[in-house]
């Protein structure tokens, strides 16, 4: 059996957005207090010959926050959970479809909804009336209200904003095809395309459940700091009052799930007797949110300079080559500073524990600041230095490369080293897209910036090491675990028995599903403008298929996932190239059948945690989905259309080039148009980037062995694929560095080691009420002050306000464009750059 500290490390798990996040309950008392001790089923014990012994691990896990009982008369689909679900979805499909259209994307967590849905679940209890109402036509009644509200509702209003959180991918396919590439497909095909790419994985889900969700091996890591955070907001309720507020009271190492003359009994008493005065924590998210809120107004509107405070532009503002070191827009922001959360967030500072920050920090400082640079000084892939020193597209000229190179840019390049639109190397045929072959023969070789070499060479190791990783740390818990799954899917242990008492899911409706959704891909896919023969609806589903399961398991075990997107590009991309659209179609579906499957397990394996009935699982997953989806193309539709690409491009201060949509159209360019082959083939620059594959199988074996030669030297903290990964694409606005670490420490290491009680009461809470201010203000900022294209509010220049926000580009530069934008003296609505003598250079080049 293993021991606490061991069992720790399950604490720390990747979230859906690929980031590593830390448990809200401390398991480690909880283990040292029950010590086998918990009754586990018959059948079970410490018998390392047969493995069973791993399934000791899992049970004493679980059993210290999952709740081994059940009321299965608790109501839990009711109406309340539709009005607060429905709700909450909207304003978070809305918001976060919004936020993909930024040059750094940021997002609103579903765990505030936790928190803000609880008083407002209970508001509704108190209001609504309790009257039975009869259902026409049947013997059965309805009433708005069943009683208090319960924990099974919470739950579902959870999952029913988690869908919503996460903008659908099918975002990307739609918009890249509708408005960068000017393709007639109509909104109802992409709504259908939107639904089949979220719902095909659905239906493979519920397929897989018995083998994913049912037997407890299969642990899914992330779902248990939900529930531990469910079972203190609702246990808290009945919690001693003391000086302490009641959902705070829960909040201690296991409260709600130790008995009376525990350690933690002892804990209570002790902060119960120090006097102290806890604010809830539903006041202090409150509070915070609206102090960041506030706060964020000054990064994203009056002094966007705070949010990429580049020190080396400032120290050395005549050297280009230190300023392409340190400018976070346009170089690989070396020692770079921000004050925007909006910025920070994305790094997940507070929710990460601080040894996953130093492996992510340590790898992206090591790759950002050496490797890339090295590379890049040295031409590693022919011209880089030459990317971007066209006149016409430097300071002088159009300011697209303000410092007069290309570094940090999801742009490609031609032979000579101009910035080619990947517009240009497509054409329309036939109502679809292929390469525009002249002028990509007068233009290859086609080059990309060493930064987004390296990010793809990132993501090949990424991909490798994760396996190996999981292999060699986790490999035996996976082969004993799976085995213990298939041979009884533990139909002993008590979550599944509980579970029995509901009615099942029949797998006919899975089937359905997949039928359906296979039926409509094969028909949007040749009629309705995505470009993908029957042949390769099948082939996609036939990788999501057979990935699903073994990726799954792997997922549920050790908490790491892997995507899909990239390798069905390197796969579509060989076997049709020329065909972007077809490959951008391909790799929607193809990743999202099995990313959004896991999704759904991963929820399917929370409700069997909380004994969600089946049945109220499957209607809320399936409608949110589908309700999302259409919230998620419909709130695109009208960022992009009414606010445009043009006005979010033109002011870089304002964070809104839709970087992320950018990036997926030369992705589509590089596979889809030009081809694997060429593009990555052995005559291409590009080919030594495909030695990130066996970069990534060698990578994990080396802590591994260091730590098998030195156990105590905590080589096992050394995580491979976390090293490799670059949380944010190139083009982002690399600013967060340094700051989100230095967050990361002062709240993980400084307030948890000297304040570890409020650290406790109040840290996740803090980064959930961070994201929720700033989003609001962001979102303010984007319709009050860009939603009209014709008359966009600018904030009047001063000194933090200037039109590079980092004053990393030519003095001569910022002045030009400062008086285009604002007016400066000569007049905002006359102004041209003949009519300015210090800027008439810029207008010659530029005609």
């Amino acid at each position: 059996m293993k021991t606490a500290q061991e069992v720790s490390k399950h604490q720390y798990y990747y979230d859906k957005d690929g980031y590593w996040v830390q448990q809200e309950v401390d398991l480690t008392e909880e283990w040292n207090r029950q010590n086998g001790s918990i009754g586990l089923e018959e059948g079970y014990g410490e018998n390392e010959d047969n493995g069973d012994f791993f399934l000791d691990d899992i049970y004493d896990i679980v059993d210290s926050i999952v709740p081994r009982d059940d009321d299965v008369a608790m109501p839990a689909l009711t109406f309340r959970v539709w009005i607060i679900g429905i709700f909450f979805a909207t304003l978070l499909a809305s918001v976060n479809t919004m936020f993909t259209f930024r040059t750094n994307y940021f997002s609103i967590n579903p765990f505030i909804v936790l928190l803000v849905s609880y008083p407002i679940g209970h508001l509704l209890a108190r209001i609504l009336p309790t009257r039975q109402l009869p259902i026409p036509f049947t013997s059965t009644t309805f009433t708005f209200n069943p009683g208090p509200f319960t924990y099974k509702e919470h739950a579902l209003i959870y999952i029913f904003c988690g869908n919503a959180s996460r903008p659908a991918y099918s975002l990307y396919n739609i918009v890249t095809q509708r408005y960068l590439l000017g393709q007639p497909v109509s909104l109802f095909m992409c709504v259908l395309f939107g639904i089949v790419s979220q719902c095909w994985g659905y239906g493979l889900a519920g397929a897989c459940r018995k083998f994913l969700v049912r037997p407890a091996a299969m642990l899914w890591p992330s779902t248990l700091s939900v529930v531990a955070l469910l079972r203190s907001i609702h246990e808290g309720a009945t919690a001693g009052d003391g000086v302490m507020d009641r959902a705070a009271a829960a909040d201690l190492d296991g409260v709600a799930a130790a008995p009376t003359g525990s350690t933690t009994d002892s804990k209570r008493a002790m902060v119960q007797g120090s006097g102290i005065k806890w604010w809830s924590r539903a006041k202090f998210f409150w509070v915070a949110m609206g102090l960041m809120m506030v706060y964020q107004l000054v990064p994203s509107f009056v002094a966007p300079a705070v949010g990429a405070i580049s020190i080396l532009c400032y120290i050395a503002p005549n050297s280009q080559r230190v300023k392409m070191l340190g400018s976070a827009r346009e170089g690989v922001g070396m020692l770079s500073l921000t004050l925007d959360w909006s910025i920070m967030s994305q790094m997940q500072p507070i929710v990460s524990p601080l040894w996953a920050l130093w492996n992510q920090y340590v790898g992206i400082w090591l790759i950002l600041w050496v490797v890339v640079p090295l590379l890049w000084v040295n031409n590693a892939f022919g011209i880089d230095q030459t990317l971007g020193t066209a006149p016409s597209q430097g300071p002088n000229g159009s300011g697209r490369f303000p410092l007069g190179q290309a570094l940090n840019s999801n742009l490609l390049f031609d032979k000579n080293g101009k910035q080619i639109s990947s517009v240009s190397l497509s054409r329309q045929v036939n109502n679809t897209v292929v390469l525009n072959e002249p002028v990509y023969e007068a233009s290859k070789p086609i080059y990309m910036t060493t930064y987004m070499a390296i990010d793809y060479m990132m993501y090949f190791v990424a991909y490798t090491a994760t396996i190996v990783h999981v292999i060699v740390w986790y490999g035996q818990d996976l082969w004993y675990r799976f085995k213990s799954s298939m041979r009884d899917l533990d139909s002993t242990d008590v979550h599944a028995m509980l579970m029995d008492q509901y009615l099942d899911v029949p797998n006919s409706w899975y089937f359905f599903l997949i039928f359906g959704t296979t039926l409509v891909a094969l028909t949007i896919g040749s009629f309705g403008g995505f470009d993908l023969p029957w042949w390769a609806v099948l082939l996609s589903l036939f990788l999501t298929v057979i990935s699903i399961l073994p990726i799954g398991t792997i997922e549920a075990i050790s908490g790491q996932r892997i995507g899909l997107n990239v390798i069905s590009e390197l796969i579509m991309g060989f076997i049709l190239p020329g065909r972007i659209v077809t490959v951008m179609s391909f790799k929607t579906l193809t990743h999202m059948g099995m990313y959004q499957g896991l999704a759904f397990v991963e929820d399917m394996k929370f409700g069997h945690y909380m004994k969600i009935p089946p049945r109220a699982l499957f209607v809320v997953q399936l409608f949110s989905t589908v309700y999302c989806l259409v919230v998620n193309v419909l709130v695109a539709v009208a960022v992009y259309e009414g606010i445009g690409v043009t006005v979010m491009n033109v002011n870089p201060p304002a964070g809104w080039n839709a970087n992320g949509y950018r990036t997926f159209l030369s992705a589509g360019t590089i596979w889809g148009a030009i081809g694997t082959s060429s593009f990555f083939g052995p005559s291409s620059p590009y080919f030594k980037t495909l030695a990130g594959f066996l970069v990534g199988l060698v990578g994990p074996l080396v802590p591994w062995a260091l730590h098998r030669v030195f156990p105590t030297a905590s080589f096992n903290l050394v995580n491979v694929p976390l090293l490799a990964v670059l949380p944010t694409a190139a083009g982002s606005t690399r600013s967060d560095l340094v700051s989100p670490f230095l967050v990361g420490v002062a709240v993980n290491y400084f307030a948890k080691r000297h304040s570890h009680e409020w650290w406790r009461r109040y840290a996740y809470v803090m980064s959930a009420a961070f994201d929720t201010g700033a989003a609001t203000a962001i979102s303010v900022l984007l319709l009050v002050v860009a939603a009209n294209a014709n008359y966009v509010i600018t904030m009047p220049y001063w000194y933090l306000n200037r039109y590079d926000q980092e004053s990393c580009a030519p003095a001569f530069y910022l002045t030009c464009m400062e008086r285009l934008v604002w007016g400066h003296s000569y007049g905002r609505n006359n102004y041209t750059f003949a009519s300015d003598p210090e800027c008439a250079l810029m207008g010659s080049i530029l005609g």
